[in-house]
């Protein structure tokens, strides 16, 4: 026969365990809502600072300053296809970070034409 005491040590068990759960599945620095508040976030590839791009996918420190160098020798990327000229980052790491990029007014923006996304 269970008591109210049983019952409320058994809750209470498989609450700690789901918390540790949770709390293992989490990275380090990063709560489950820093996750999913960064997940929508759009960076226009003209105007993002080295540090803004290391938030995208497979990009570091020294990724984030090619794709920088390749912003000023095009004066400005017109498609965001353009980060598959900087090296490592081929189809599949591209298809990876394509939803979160986007181009503002690059070098060929005529007036009156929206940029391409």
């Amino acid at each position: 026969m269970t008591t109210p005491r049983h019952l409320t040590l058994a809750v209470l068990t498989a609450c700690m365990l789901m918390s540790l759960t949770a709390e293992a599945a989490t990275p380090k620095g990063k709560s489950p809502t820093t996750q999913a508040a960064g997940a929508g976030a759009v960076i226009d590839l003209n105007t993002a600072t080295a540090k803004q791009l290391t938030k995208l996918p497979s990009v570091g420190k020294s990724r984030a300053a090619a794709i920088v160098d390749l912003r000023k020798r095009l004066g400005g990327f017109d498609r965001v296809e353009q980060l598959m000229r900087v090296r490592g980052i081929g189809r599949k790491t591209f298809r990876q970070m394509r939803p979160m990029v986007t181009v503002g007014h690059g070098k060929k923006a005529k007036k009156g034409k929206r940029a391409r996304r």
